[in-house]
């Protein structure tokens, strides 16, 4: 191999080896704040030196001047669909007061940053380099691995999340592992801001795992899909083991057909409400059993009340309301959210009070609109088609891993607001799995199709 090419590798490797910890501390941000209880201003100050160091070593291994890759057009509806969200925030902000405007000045804040640092990262990770796609999916399973790594570590230690008593799912009885003859309960992670956000990650690392192992076999996607798997059960987050497994089968069913699985895409966020619409037309009697929260079982665990809950709203809101949403929040400016916080009485006096959906689409429609929903589905089905274009050609994991980790997703959408700032750290995942499809390109052959990952892996992990 030349020379130059060699001094490429090696500075692509270095890019990535000092972008890991700019991304890891970004997306620690949130949970430390609310897990572990620890002010924003230490937060910040952690994050800050964080980068400038990262950004001083870079400088001195590289000596290069930096060389930003060109964008991709695939960028242009993300760039589009954040900006709509920027926009609903700021036309919530300018009407509300009290704990609602400092609600919304927290969550806009965590949504400007991540934002920020999500596309900041993706330009470290890719410049200089000509095979940034791949180098960039190396950061996000690295990154992932370290930060599930800690979790579970802090969990064995015995840390637990600051703010249980305020989250009560944490402390039920763990479904999945009762099936298996363990009797525990369920656990908010320490480093995370809700029982249910705080199982993305290891959806996404489980996600990736099947990928790379299905194309590689390699022993590192085993530990890091057998780690992903331990925290998904503790947190007993069914849907998300459940999730990669059918966003695998679906992918690797109907890549080659990108049409199909762009209809897949679209539409599997919205099948659990069009369920639960059509049982409440048809099969009243399961959609009451199932709206039964006391209950140990449950089809959605009472989330078809809370949809059942935004029809009457449509059909007596404005045109204006309809095509453009109330802004972030909508459902409490629409005061939906009176019709069903009852159900969530344990939660603090403010979480109870600006519950989301449980579903993206709907929190989507309520937000921004029939408008904003229409972009956000064009956004869904132009990246599931980029990924499925590009999985056939490659030789490595990196489209595989994008695309199963984005079905993924939207698997969970379907009860969780997974695509939303709204998510905090969850949301920073699907952002850094949105960035990565927008800049996946044509891959240089000169280098190894699994050379970075496996050589980053055994400089962490030693595999």
């Amino acid at each position: 191999m030349p020379n130059s090419q060699i001094r490429k590798n090696r500075v692509l490797r270095v890019k990535a080896q000092y972008v890991i910890p700019m991304v890891f501390v970004t997306l620690c941000f949130p949970g430390m704040i609310v897990g572990l209880d620890i002010s924003l201003t230490n937060v910040a100050i952690l994050m800050f030196l964080t980068f400038v160091g990262a950004a001083i070593g870079w400088a001195r291994k590289t000596g290069a001047k930096l060389r930003f890759a060109k964008p991709n057009h695939i960028f242009a509806p993300l760039v589009f669909c954040m900006f709509l969200y920027v926009v609903a925030f700021g036309r919530t902000y300018l009407i509300m007061s009290g704990y609602m405007a400092e609600s919304i000045t927290n969550s806009g804040s965590f949504f400007v940053i991540m934002l920020f640092l999500g596309f900041l990262s993706y330009y470290f990770a890719s410049a200089n380099g000509q095979n940034s796609s791949r180098n960039f999916v190396n950061v996000i399973f690295l990154t992932l691995f370290m930060f599930c790594a800690l979790e579970f570590l802090l969990h064995l230690m015995g840390v637990e999340h600051a703010r249980k008593l305020e989250l009560p799912q944490a402390g039920r009885p763990a479904v999945i592992l009762q099936l298996i003859g363990l009797q525990m309960e369920r656990v908010a992670l320490p480093i995370s801001t809700s029982v249910q956000i705080g199982g993305l990650g290891p959806a996404i690392l489980w996600a990736m795992s099947i990928a790379g192992y299905v194309k590689h076999r390699r022993s590192i996607f085993l530990v890091s899909g057998a780690l992903a798997l331990a925290l998904l059960l503790l947190v007993d987050a069914r849907s998300m083991i459940i999730a990669p497994i059918l966003a695998t089968a679906a992918w690797r069913q109907f890549r080659s057909r990108p049409t199909i699985l762009v209809w897949i895409a679209i539409i599997v966020p919205a099948l659990p409400v069009i369920f639960t619409a059509v049982g409440r037309l048809l099969l009243p009697f399961l959609v009451a059993i199932t709206s039964n929260r006391g209950a140990q079982l449950g089809m959605f665990s009472n989330r078809e009340f809370i949809w059942n809950n935004v029809w009457p709203y449509l059909s007596e809101a404005s045109v204006v309301q309809i095509f453009f949403g109330n802004g972030a929040f909508g459902q409490v400016r629409a005061g939906i959210v009176k019709n069903y916080s009852f159900l969530f009485g344990q939660w603090s006096e403010m979480g109870t009070a600006l519950v989301h959906l449980h579903n993206s689409y709907l929190q989507i429609l309520i937000d921004i609109g029939l408008f904003g929903l229409l972009a956000f589905t064009i956004l869904i089905g132009t990246l599931t088609w980029h990924a499925a274009k590009f999985s056939l050609r490659a030789d490595d994991y990196t489209a595989d891993a994008l695309g199963i980790s984005l079905l993924t997703l939207l698997w969970i959408a379907g009860t969780e607001v997974t695509l939303l700032p709204y998510a905090k750290e969850g949301f920073f995942m699907t952002l850094l799995v949105w960035i990565g499809i927008a800049n996946i390109r044509p891959i240089r052959r000169s280098v190894g199709s699994f050379g970075h990952v496996t050589r980053l892996g055994h400089r962490f992990f030693h595999t």
